[in-house]
């Protein structure tokens, strides 16, 4: 044996400790355990101590889940930060050999996956399990890799195992319908897929209205023959679709039946949108039948109706009708022919608080009217005598009465843009 050994560290021992020295230096230099096995990682400043690296269990989650990636280690110092491609690494700082200063997750094998994290310090991270198409199922390998500061590495890697989430089937009907009673109604207007399979069932049924025969129930498109109806009736069918995997999707429909030669309803007044004041109301109009007369013409608000005057030549006429001491109501007119078929017109009317009749700009005589129900306005064209006669364009509001006198049409708030003068009704008296 020679007089001195030189260890790990390039230290002199002297002869006297050989033994001891010997001992120490098995131990630092990582040869002890008879050899054969992987040495553990060291540093200068931690004798024994092992590097290791542990990605988590192996796991199976469905598409659309969560995955956490999680490196079980604390980092010492991050100063950088890089995330992309599928790849995260974290990279610190630290005079302590045993300390991690780096952790890389890498994807090794998969899909692709968008990697995030809410910590650019930590090394975690998270992506959401990807669509596997019509796979059953497809593996995701994410490889770990830490690295303290005595260079010393350790790798782990984790299988992620996504596995298919039917998509269910999407179903749609088509547009609600409006038939005459006695008409064939065929649903073919349906649109059926299924994103990752097949549709291999087709289930139809009615579920609102008097019973019909509905059939061809389990084939795409479906049918019936509209029955015979006093009044209109509206009938709500759902088709029920289902994929190879057992997935269903459904859509519903809507078909309204009117009877063949209803009656019809004609209001002169109200109108069709209104402006009114008053406590008492008066209605009249005209109505027309086909292949029967006239029983009755009923004249009312919600479900109270009374009886109008039937003239000969075909109008009607109902006075003193109580007003709903509501902001808005409605006025309906019910013509019913000697079949039971009824016909229904109705105005909706609008109330004013008073303040503003009269004490707004005024006119002397109209010349032209318009009407925009959909911006519930009505235009007056007039003249206006004051000192000078001069013609000018009115809007009123029917929802309040108020009206202003339209001095530009590029100001939207005193009438419509384009509103079109030659839409009016003109008075041909003048």
């Amino acid at each position: 044996m020679l007089g001195v050994f030189k260890g790990c560290g390039s230290r002199m021992i002297s002869r006297g400790i050989v033994a001891l020295a010997s001992l120490m230096l098995l131990s630092a230099c990582g040869g002890g355990g008879g050899g054969g096995g992987t040495p553990p990682a060291t540093s200068s400043s931690s004798v024994g101590v092992q590097l290791t690296a542990n990605a988590g269990p192996d796991r199976t989650v469905n598409v659309g889940d969560r995955v956490e990636l999680n490196p079980g280690v604390t980092l010492v110092g991050a100063n950088s930060f890089s995330l992309g491609n599928g790849a995260l690494e974290v990279t610190g700082t630290s005079t302590i050999s045993t300390d991690v200063v780096k952790i890389q997750w890498t994807k090794m094998e998969g899909a692709g996956v968008a990697l995030s994290t809410n910590d650019t310090t930590s090394g975690k991270a998270f992506f959401i399990a990807p669509d596997v198409g019509v796979e059953a199922s497809v593996k995701i390998v994410y490889q770990l890799k830490i690295t303290n500061a005595a260079g010393n590495t350790a790798e782990d890697s984790l299988t992620i195992t996504v596995n298919r989430v039917n998509k269910k089937p999407s179903v749609v009907v088509g547009e609600n319908l409006k038939v005459n009673e006695g008409d064939i109604v065929i649903f073919d207007d349906v649109l059926a897929t299924d994103a990752d399979g097949e549709i291999v069932k087709f289930e139809w049924r009615q579920l609102t209205g008097i019973d019909v025969h509905l059939s061809d129930t389990d084939k795409k498109y479906a049918t019936f023959v509209a029955p015979s109806v006093a009044v209109e009736a509206e009938f709500e069918f759902e088709l029920t679709v289902t994929d190879n995997d057992n997935g269903t999707g459904s859509g519903k429909i809507k078909v309204t039946v009117v009877p063949k030669n209803t009656p019809e309803a004609f209001l002169a007044f109200p109108p069709k949108v209104g402006f009114y004041e008053g406590s008492l109301i008066s209605a009249y109009g005209t109505f027309k039948t086909y292949d029967s007369s006239v029983d009755t013409v009923q004249v009312g608000f919600g479900e109270s109706f009374v009886p109008a005057k039937i003239n000969s030549n075909g109008s009607w006429r109902v006075d003193g009708l109580v007003v709903p001491d509501t902001r808005e109501f409605t006025l309906s007119v019910k013509i019913v022919d000697t079949k039971g078929r009824i016909g229904i017109e109705s105005s909706r009317l609008i109330k004013g608080d008073g303040a503003c009749l009269g004490c707004d700009a005024g006119w002397t005589m109209t010349i032209g009217m318009g009407v925009d129900a959909e911006e519930e306005k009505i235009y007056l064209l007039g003249y206006v005598i004051s000192d000078v006669q001069t013609t000018k364009l009115f809007a009123i509001d029917l929802r309040t009465g108020h009206r202003t006198v339209i001095a530009s049409f590029e100001d939207m708030n005193l009438g419509v843009e384009y509103f079109d003068i030659r839409s009016m009704t003109y008075n041909s008296h003048l």
